[in-house]
């Protein structure tokens, strides 16, 4: 189901793009309470995800399409605290994007595909960038 929409949406790109959506993130009361979270629903409704400060990136050249899924790395101490990170495994079964890397590695990511195929002819971000921690 999933995978469908993306290939729908992937079909209406132009080459030469790339389109980044973000689930986002809790805003923050003051001190450290949190909101609760509501993941961007475009997120969801590509990825079936519905964790926070994750990054769904699409892809598209005259000779391929790629769907790629950035989420945080895990935090065993982290997890025993406030409760863990989505790990990749279950990321790829939720979702069924097979390429799961990082958050910290967006901006390298980007760079790498706008570098290799030279002047992209689109790049559109989707998401608020104030609740993002890239």
């Amino acid at each position: 189901m999933y995978q469908e929409r993306r290939e729908k949406l992937l079909a209406t790109l132009p080459e030469y793009s790339i389109t980044i959506l973000m689930s986002g993130k809790a805003a923050y009361n003051i001190g450290v309470e949190r909101h609760p979270f509501d993941v961007d629903r475009s997120f969801f409704y590509y990825t079936g995800l519905d964790n926070e400060n994750l990054v769904l990136m699409f892809v598209k050249t005259a000779r391929m399409n790629q769907t790629i899924l950035l989420i945080e790395p895990f935090d065993p101490v982290q997890a025993k605290w406030v409760g863990g990170k989505i790990l990749a495994d279950e990321a790829r079964e939720i979702s069924g994007i097979k390429d799961v890397r990082y958050v910290d590695s967006l901006k390298d990511t980007i760079a790498m595909y706008s570098n290799h195929y030279g002047t992209l002819n689109q790049f559109t971000l989707c998401g608020e960038l104030s609740k993002q921690e890239y």
